[in-house]
């Protein structure tokens, strides 16, 4: 990744070139839910609308459903890494809804959901968790929904000491009265409950409040000018826009001089240029998982 910094002559100007709209990649993580089974032939669960609303909204965005239906987190586990394969921005994660239906611990789900955003927070990616939806009150298992809202608190919590964006898809369902019946398949051999058409506008709608402004001010490794037109003979200081913790940021300012971004001071890059001129900007970033994003490829 790199920027052209101007020097011109006597009188010094930064000049950075705002970056074009780069396209988001989102993947959308999850079970059948995701997946948008009982959903209209053409619906595509929440995933495409919400493609389809940020898109609307202005902003260049994929949503790449990732669901598959009857999955658990543990086996979640076992295919995460190839979806991260595929690359992307942002990791929707929603999932539990197998593991309570068949009875594990709200620890043991936790725990697994915790390790599916970890992986994809060590290649770089953003993840928002969400609570899973309510089950319906006739189906089996988890009838008076006390294992699910012990889930929802505990994803709450996770989120919270993480600092992860969090969407609670379980509270606009069981605020409406008789939810089951206006917004979930008409079903009766549907063990959990899954959205119908209405169900998925509102599971939409709940992704589309917590994903919009984050698309909206999505970390783009771009780099940014912390410091007003600097002169020959002043400080020239440098942020980069990323997401989560990195390995290494290594600057190098176009004149020979490096630098290393430390964590605590955001991975900022600071530079002395001592003559005008055309200078340009690069940052080398490694991941936590060793992954190197080499300069110019940002």
């Amino acid at each position: 990744m790199s920027r052209r910094l101007l020097h011109p002559l006597a009188v010094a100007a930064l000049l950075l070139a705002a970056p074009a709209a780069a396209e988001v990649r989102i993947l959308a993580f999850g079970d059948s839910i995701t997946l948008g089974y009982g959903d209209s032939a053409s619906g595509g669960g929440y995933p495409q609308r919400l493609q389809s609303w940020l898109r609307g909204d202005g902003f260049p965005v994929t949503v790449l459903n990732r669901g598959i239906g009857g999955e658990t987190t543990a086996q979640g586990l076992a295919r995460i890494g190839s979806v991260l394969d595929e690359g992307g921005d942002l990791l929707l994660l929603m999932e539990g809804t197998n593991d309570v239906f068949r009875n594990l611990s709200t620890e043991t789900i936790l725990y697994n959901l915790n390790a599916l955003a970890t992986h994809a927070e060590a290649r770089g990616m953003r993840v928002v968790q969400a609570t899973i939806v309510p089950h319906r009150p006739d189906g089996e298992g988890d009838n008076d929904n006390e294992q699910t809202l012990a889930l929802r608190g505990a994803v709450l919590g996770l989120a919270l000491r993480e600092s992860r964006p969090v969407v609670d898809a379980f509270g606009p369902f069981w605020s409406l009265p008789g939810f089951w019946q206006t917004h979930y398949l008409a079903d009766p051999d549907d063990p959990v409950g899954h959205p119908n058409a209405a169900g998925y506008d509102l599971l939409a709608e709940a992704f589309h409040r917590v994903v919009e402004p984050l698309v909206a001010h999505q970390p783009s490794g771009r780099i940014v000018p912390r410091s007003p037109a600097p002169r020959p003979g002043e400080l020239a200081w440098f942020d980069i826009d990323l997401p989560g913790p990195h390995a290494a940021v290594r600057w190098r300012f176009g004149d020979g001089g490096r630098a290393d971004g430390l964590a605590e001071n955001g991975y900022a890059g600071a530079h002395l240029y001592l003559e005008p001129g055309t200078y340009e900007v690069a940052v080398e970033v490694t991941t936590l998982a060793g992954r190197v994003s080499p300069t110019g490829s940002w």
